[in-house]
């Protein structure tokens, strides 16, 4: 079979309804949490640090060994190693969303105001899996729903704040999901 009829038998198969509550659910949670991006910069350290450590991975392809902006008592600071997958990842995204174009400044600020709350949504349709797999369809609907608007879940890093908990959460999810299939 080639694969223009793979991709047909794949989309036939997919259940419509199922389809249009998940993309409401993700467009539910990504309104949620993006409401940070009306405002022209972001805010919070951390937030500046993790979007200068991934402007400087865009620039030069690699992960810098220590921090040249940090307090200046300290100079050339080891940078803390938890944070470079994300960095990495990141930055990876915006070379294949801009078509590998040069850094631009803001726009990876839009970036860096965007991809949390993409994070966080892609969040709740994993809680939505999870609960399917655990308790049935409809279960899985309703904690998605309250993982998309109970505040304890909207919380900083899914809502703004461009840290690596707003991507670790998924997978940590998606892990949660195949240890209950296993």
């Amino acid at each position: 079979m080639d694969l223009f009829g793979r991709v047909k038998k794949f989309v036939s198969g997919i259940d419509k309804k199922h389809a249009i509550i998940l993309l409401v659910l993700f467009l539910f949670a990504f309104g949620i949490r993006a409401h940070l991006m009306i405002y022209e910069l972001f805010f919070e350290f951390d937030t500046y640090f993790h979007a200068r450590m991934g402007a400087y991975v865009i620039q030069n392809f690699a992960v810098p060994s220590s921090d040249w902006l940090a307090y200046y008592q300290l100079q050339n600071t080891p940078l803390p190693t938890q944070g470079a997958f994300f960095w990495i990842f990141t930055a990876f995204i915006y070379k294949v969303f801009t078509l590998g174009a040069a850094y631009n400044k803001e726009l990876w600020i839009g970036f860096v105001k965007i991809l949390p709350a993409v994070f966080g949504a892609l969040t709740v349709v994993a809680v939505y899996f999870f609960g399917k797999e655990i308790y049935g369809k409809k279960v899985g609907y309703v904690m998605a729903f309250f993982a998309a608007v109970v505040p304890a879940y909207v919380y900083r890093t899914m809502a703004g704040q461009f840290e690596e908990d707003s991507l670790g959460f998924l997978w940590m999810v998606i892990g949660f999901i195949f240890f209950v299939m296993a």
